[in-house]
């Protein structure tokens, strides 16, 4: 069956995106997916799935949605406070992408359903929080031959593993038995309200971040939900500030959210950046990444940059005068053309919530004053591998022309922000 062109526009980036292209598109869209457990790790299960075009999702879980959810439970909104988990992401999943068929099933898993929940689908996702369900999950996939995926998340840490049948461990293998029986007052400024932005804003708010201020001169488009998953299908040619204002409010009424429909550039970013305590760069592209450098560095503002493209990223924390910047490592801007563009090669959407994500975990560090902050080090993510690094990087470079010892980048010049063009 040939993709409709709504499906092509909504996922463009997947039919582009080499590995995937419109073989893939149409796999995802002819699978099935149970996700048991609906809270803080179902909801970015359940929307990026959805997002991603995955045409059939289930949704186990007996609980009813709290105030207290909402710390982390991005999928849930205030107005649903204390409708069944199942139901409110049912909502979310339907208001993201229409075409996607939920089940829903409003029922604790446990010996006695758990054999008919998993049958009908391709893949069983755990998504729960207690060892008794863990176990349970792990064994009735196993006998039943079904692929699943594990993860467990407690404080900081989490963990995440993959059981195919036949073809490795299981869960039980690892872990044989089973074990024995705040708000953050800030101000953080997000710069791009896209594939970055939705998981940073989603996961600040939820986590009490008292004021964020969001800039983006785009509108939400149909293509942008495949991986954008603050906003949804009704508020297409939205401006996105507002669209993800609004599921921010929804979520969380208590934070402040100011908009700035505007594209960052050398004439706004001293002004955008000064009310706030900490930036986040959420940008696609190179001269907006050197500009929120160079501004945050001169300014002696702390600063987290992420960037993403197909299958890969890469997070790094800058914080003047206490490790390298952008500009240390990155010295010059490439040409254009030079490095494809997610428009040009592709991204998946899952990836970009993985590291908008770890920005988001490296802000509430930051703000609570916890564990190590990405300093002198960047973190790259090949999803395609699953190969994660922290790579160490030089504690000063002499020369650098913004933090060096003689910086010749002294004042915001829109000069040094144009791309060159490509010499090929």
């Amino acid at each position: 069956m040939a993709l409709t062109d709504e499906q092509v526009e909504r996922y463009a980036r997947h039919l582009i995106l080499k590995g995937v292209g419109v073989k893939g598109q149409k796999r995802l869209l002819a699978s099935s997916v149970l996700i048991i457990g609906a809270g803080g790790l179902g909801s970015p299960i359940a929307l990026y799935l959805a997002a991603a075009g995955v045409g059939h999702i289930g949704l186990v879980d007996g609980d009813t949605v709290d105030l207290s959810n909402l710390q982390r439970q991005i999928i849930h909104t205030t107005a649903r406070v204390n409708e069944p988990k199942v139901e409110s992401a049912a909502t979310a999943i339907r208001e993201l992408n229409p075409d996607v068929t939920v089940d829903t099933y409003q029922a604790i898993v446990d010996a006695n359903n758990i054999t008919d929940l998993i049958e009908p689908y391709d893949l069983v996702i755990d998504a729960t929080d207690n060892f008794a369900a863990k176990f349970l999950i792990n064994d009735a996939c196993v006998l039943a031959g079904k692929p699943y995926i594990h993860a467990g998340v407690v404080g900081f840490s989490g963990q995440v593993m993959t059981v195919i049948p036949g073809e490795g461990p299981c869960y039980r293998c690892i872990f044989r038995d089973m074990p024995a029986a705040g708000e953050i007052p800030t101000c953080v400024l997000i710069i791009g309200a896209g594939g970055l932005g939705s998981p940073i804003a989603l996961y600040l708010a939820a986590a009490g971040v008292g004021h964020i201020g969001l800039v983006d001169g785009d509108t939400v488009d149909l293509s942008n939900l495949q991986r954008q998953i603050i906003h949804t299908t009704a508020r297409v040619n939205e401006p996105k500030v507002e669209s993800a204002a609004t599921a921010i409010r929804e979520l969380n009424p208590d934070v402040t959210v100011d908009t700035y429909q505007a594209i960052v550039d050398a004439n706004n970013i001293t002004d955008l950046i000064e009310p706030y305590d900490l930036v986040i760069d959420a940008t696609d592209n190179f001269a907006a990444k050197f500009l929120i450098n160079d501004a945050c560095v001169l300014a002696g503002k702390p600063y987290i940059h992420a960037g993403v493209v197909g299958f890969s990223g890469q997070v790094m924390t800058v914080i003047p005068g206490e490790g390298p910047c952008y500009r240390c490592i990155f010295r010059d801007m490439p040409a254009a053309g030079e490095i494809p563009t997610c428009k040009e090669a592709g991204v998946l959407g899952a990836v970009v919530g993985v590291i908008g994500s770890l920005e988001a975990t490296e802000a509430v560090k930051l703000i609570v004053s916890v564990g190590e902050p990405l300093v002198g080090r960047i973190l790259t993510v090949d999803a395609l591998t699953m190969n994660i690094r922290r790579v160490p990087l030089p504690s000063h470079v002499s020369d650098c022309p913004v933090c060096g010892e003689h910086p010749t980048i002294t004042a915001i010049n829109a000069a040094n922000y144009i791309q060159p063009a490509c010499a090929i």
